[in-house]
């Protein structure tokens, strides 16, 4: 018989947060990368940014939308909603802030660690597998 209480909220593991640096563009007064902070978001959080994006006409478009605000909601550190910071790229939103911030390829890397850290980069396959490792 099944455990049911190792699924009760208090007893599931905690999906920590994740550290990443993206370039060496941004650095400390040491000269040290600095690493940007990003959290996992619930699966009803998912579901509301999936939904803000419909739009049925332009598939390619409803991905970009989708992945700009997956990872403005994943971001923590640092502070994409601070005023100072939007204005220091001229920038208007979080979503705008990060386009003028990181070059393609950093925006990507950030991006495929929030996908990852929400569970994205595992198939279903990979899931079963492990399970039966266990």
């Amino acid at each position: 018989m099944l455990n049911l209480s190792a699924f009760l909220a208090q007893n599931v593991k905690k999906q920590e947060n994740v550290k990443v640096v993206v370039s060496n563009r941004f650095t400390d007064e040491n000269g040290k990368p600095l690493e940007f902070e990003l959290k996992a978001i619930t699966s009803a959080q998912n579901e509301e940014i999936k939904s803000s994006v419909l739009d049925g006409n332009n598939p390619k478009k409803m991905d970009l939308e989708y992945a700009r605000k997956l990872l403005v909601s994943c971001m923590v550190c640092p502070d994409i909603n601070d005023k100072g910071l939007q204005d220091s790229y001229g920038a208007m939103g979080a979503e705008d802030l990060l386009g003028n911030m990181l070059l393609p390829g950093e925006y990507a890397r950030l991006l495929s660690k929030a996908k990852e850290i929400n569970g994205f980069n595992q198939s279903f396959v990979d899931l079963v597998t492990e399970v039966k490792k266990q």
